[in-house]
């Protein structure tokens, strides 16, 4: 008989338990379900938002983020039932992981809009360099990880687990990259804008300290917020994926309910901002 795929990510796990547990623990059941209620309500939302404002580039975005969101916390339910089936981990360690590079996208989207509103020489890079570098980058790290996970789902040896672990983790290392430089940018584009300090001088005019509309502030901090939520998600799951599949920050649940649900559920909602 053959060898059966996944059975390499399941002799990854603590080998002293010998159950045959790939979670290296049994999720916990209501933290599921709220996690579950939590996404389902805040991609609702900004599915009416997408209709309601015309924002269409929240649905393969944000809605899509919550929606592969809401299938990762609901195979991790299905874990709870059957914590032994090796489906409701590979079911969530892939839409989970994947999930924020949606998110991500349109934070990059946004941030060219708010700087051809109040003046692209204050940024570094031109509104058309926003889009054109870093969608590239959030592109290439969604492929990344998405390949990861095949290899891992379908090794029949433990190398080759750990070779689709350390393709995803090259993923999640390009969007940690990505998301730390988007945030720099960020800074100094609203610090030059405040204190008027343009990144080149216009002919003819003076720059003075100014103050950020409301409705754009608005944006900028919850941009801020979900660009710092998401570097700590993202700087959690490459300390996950470089321990290894049975390493202790796999295999403590807290941790993964802190730091990647609860980072990407308020993400999700000051998101509602854009």
């Amino acid at each position: 008989m053959p060898p059966n795929p996944t059975d390499a990510i399941l002799a990854a796990t603590r080998p002293e338990q010998g159950d045959g547990n790939p979670f290296n623990y049994t999720p916990t059941g209501w933290i599921c379900i709220l996690f579950i209620v939590l996404f389902s309500l805040t991609t609702v939302l900004h599915i009416i938002q997408a209709f309601r404002l015309k924002v269409w580039y929240m649905l393969p975005t944000l809605a899509l983020c919550g929606l592969a969101e809401i299938i990762g916390w609901a195979g991790r339910f299905w874990g709870h039932k059957n914590p032994y089936n090796r489906n409701p981990f590979l079911i969530q360690i892939c839409t989970t992981i994947m999930a924020p590079s949606f998110m991500t996208a349109a934070m990059f989207l946004i941030l060219p809009r708010i700087v051809g509103e109040l003046g692209q020489h204050y940024s570094r890079m031109s509104p058309r360099l926003y889009p054109i570098i870093f969608l590239t980058a959030d592109v290439g790290a969604l492929v990344l990880q998405a390949v990861g996970g095949g290899v891992a789902s379908s090794a029949i040896t433990l190398d080759g687990a750990n070779r689709g672990g350390n393709i995803m983790l090259s993923g999640i290392v390009i969007q940690l990259a990505a998301v730390a430089l988007f945030d720099l940018l960020s800074i100094e584009f609203v610090v030059r804008y405040t204190f008027g300090r343009p990144t080149r001088m216009l002919p003819e005019k003076h720059e003075k300290k100014r103050q950020i509309p409301e409705r754009v502030g608005l944006m900028l901090v919850g941009l801020a917020i979900a660009s710092l939520f998401i570097l700590v998600r993202s700087i959690y799951r490459t300390i996950e994926l470089s321990d290894g599949w049975n390493g202790r920050v796999i295999s403590t649940e807290k941790w993964f309910n802190w730091f990647d649900g609860g980072a990407i559920v308020v993400a999700m909602v000051v998101c509602h901002t854009f």
